[in-house]
This record gives structure tokens, C-alpha cells and sequence, in this order.
């Protein structure tokens, strides 16, 4: 589960660092490209978005991809 830290990692993430999490969680979770592409270009909204989100939501949105790919969503934003 994420925590404090992790939030803000996520947070701290630059706009191209975003975009790419952002995909890999769209992809694992078998979500329509052109919709998530629609998403990657406001990065402003997903900022927004984040800065709403609890740690417990990230958390349940980072887990709709899949076991292995949440294991790969975790490592980027912890930093490992």
C-alpha cells in the first residue's frame, strides 16, 4: 500500500514521468487508448486529480492493473 512518501513521490513525478505511469497503468488495466491519450495531454488535470486522490484510492486504482504490473507501478514510485 502506498504512504505518505509514495504520495508525494507520485506527486513529485516530472510531467514525462507522469505521462509514462500514467500509460502503463492505462495499458495494464486494458483501457482504451485514444481515452487515455486524451488524459496524457492535460497533465495539469492529473495533477489536480492526484492531489484529491487518498493514499488508499492510489492505492486501489494502482492494484486494478494486475498483480505484476502493480509491482512494477510501486517500484517506479517509490524510487527502487
Amino acid at each position: 500500500m502506498l504512504d505518505k512518501k509514495d504520495m508525494e513521490n507520485l506527486k513529485s513525478l516530472s510531467d514525462s514521468q507522469l505521462r509514462e505511469l500514467i500509460t502503463v497503468i492505462a495499458q495494464a488495466a486494458g483501457a482504451d487508448g485514444r481515452k487515455a491519450a486524451s488524459l496524457l495531454f492535460n497533465t495539469d488535470s492529473l495533477r489536480k486529480s492526484l492531489e484529491n486522490m487518498s493514499p488508499a484510492q492510489a492505492d486501489a486504482f494502482i492494484r486494478a492493473a494486475g498483480k505484476e504490473r502493480s509491482e512494477e507501478i510501486y517500484r517506479i514510485i517509490s524510487g527502487r
